[in-house]
């Protein structure tokens, strides 16, 4: 039997996609193109499980309104 997987909330992906952007402006050294797997860590830290492409998807949905560069969202798997 296959375990049903959690969707993330929508303030689930606010909150990730805000705490994704503040990682990238704090960081000196970040070009501020946001990766797949900076999201997929952010997810994994707010929910401590690993993180599903459709969810990876709307959290960079969400950035990319925002307007943040994105790159490589292949990455996050």
């Amino acid at each position: 039997m296959a375990l049903l997987r959690r969707r993330l909330t929508d303030a689930e992906v606010r909150e990730i996609a805000i705490g994704t952007a503040l990682a990238e402006l704090i960081d000196d050294s970040s070009d501020q193109v946001i990766r797949g797997d900076e999201i997929s860590a952010q997810i994994s830290d707010v929910t401590s499980q690993s993180a599903s492409d459709q969810d990876i998807a709307r959290v960079a949905a969400v950035l990319a309104a925002a307007g943040w560069p994105l790159a490589d969202l292949d990455a996050g798997r």
